[in-house]
């Protein structure tokens, strides 16, 4: 799910929301979704992806967030190679994926 997450003391508010597919396309610059090649429906499917990844909803996901899911699904990679992974798209060098991020290591995972 994607949303609003915010927490007051024990209680946590999460606001749902469905974005149109056409809209999550322009979430991305489309100079990027072009250097790609993804189309519409693969936009959506890696927004889904990420907002599993992003288990704390903060926009990124960490090393460990996607070191996390990757065992969840039986992919045995500890978080160094996690890392190297997330390096190799981390254009901003937070040390976190952004969704263009995330896009980009997608469609390498592609090739």
């Amino acid at each position: 799910s994607s949303g609003i997450n915010a927490e007051y003391g024990e209680c946590r508010i999460f606001f749902a929301v469905l974005v149109p597919t056409s809209l999550l396309a322009t979430m991305l610059n489309p100079s990027l979704i072009a250097q790609l090649g993804l189309i519409d429906e693969q936009v959506r499917e890696f927004k889904d992806a990420f907002d599993i990844f992003d288990e704390e909803y903060s926009g990124t996901v960490s090393t460990a967030e996607l070191a996390s899911v990757m065992r969840t699904l039986g992919q045995y990679s500890d978080e160094k190679e996690v890392a190297v992974m997330i390096s190799e798209v981390d254009s901003d060098g937070s040390g976190e994926i952004d969704f263009s991020e995330f896009c980009s290591l997608m469609a390498r995972q592609m090739e």
